[in-house]
């Protein structure tokens, strides 16, 4: 009972009661300089929303096995929230502090678990008390505010991870897909740029081609390759595909500005599309 309350039951690490109390313990002169990372996951919510929450907890289950792969003994690791973590790190100095994170960032560069989504993509920030911090909510608010930063500065490489994992998953799951939003793309381009288009609507455009079909990585195999005609029920599920490439796209800012294109890319100008069935729009 003691050890379920002190621990996270999905990763085994320290829950954040027991991270605040150690926090507390260690707050005196005699354990400086007390170094603490906080950091969480980009774009669970994406991994959660497109493949299950199952493939979400696989994902903090993997970057808590990461972490303590690359921490000392006496370290201490928590899970403090969904998709954060914190570490205490006694004695330890702001030097050698930033030296572990970098750690951690190899760790996760390095990072070739299969399928791809699962690899690691986190934003993080470390703060030192040398005894300037009165107390210790202004020691993790230091370390949150370093985290933010972090996960603004990388935000452009966080879309490249997750537009290149996409676009493999779905080369991989249906090469046919793959081939036809290549050739789409150029022929989108050709039209956008005949119609006078300028450069960022182009962009989006581009992305729409190579992204329209996001949503069949959350499509069941039984139903994506099935090779004879598909049932009602089974072609229901078959058009949820836009719905989800626009809950996927929605949420990764990047790709936010063609979610709504995404949602109704299979519309007709007579309401004889999905998923709304919408007329002359």
């Amino acid at each position: 009972i003691k050890h379920l309350s002190f621990h996270d039951a999905l990763t085994g690490l320290y829950n954040r009661a027991y991270f605040e109390e150690e926090l507390e313990r260690y707050n005196f002169p005699r354990y400086y300089p007390l170094s603490m990372v906080i950091l969480d996951v980009n774009g669970l919510k994406v991994i959660n929303d497109t493949f299950g929450h199952h493939e979400g907890d696989k994902l903090l289950q993997h970057l808590s096995q990461t972490l303590v792969s690359v921490s000392r003994q006496g370290d201490i690791l928590a899970r403090i929230g969904g998709d954060e973590f914190a570490i205490i790190l006694p004695s330890t100095t702001s030097e050698q502090s930033h030296s572990f994170c970098e750690r951690i960032k190899k760790a996760c560069q390095q990072d070739k678990i299969e399928p791809i989504y699962l690899r690691l993509n986190i934003s993080l920030g470390h703060v030192t008390q040398e005894g300037e911090y009165k107390d210790i909510n202004s020691l993790l608010k230091t370390a949150d505010r370093k985290m933010y930063q972090d996960k603004l500065f990388s935000a452009k490489s966080r879309e490249k991870h997750f537009l290149e994992a996409f676009r493999i998953i779905l080369a991989e799951r249906d090469p046919h897909t793959s081939d036809h939003a290549q050739r789409l793309q150029g022929l989108a381009l050709s039209l956008g740029k005949r119609v006078g288009l300028n450069e960022y609507q182009l962009g989006n455009l581009k992305l729409l081609a190579l992204l329209h079909d996001i949503g069949k990585i959350g499509i069941p195999d039984s139903i994506l390759f099935k090779t004879y005609i598909l049932t009602p029920s089974e072609w229901e599920k078959m058009r949820e595909h836009s719905r989800k490439g626009y809950r996927m796209a929605k949420n990764i800012p990047d790709f936010a500005p063609i979610a709504q294109e995404i949602l109704y890319h299979h519309e007709h100008w007579n309401g004889n599309g999905y998923p709304d069935g919408r007329a002359n729009s």
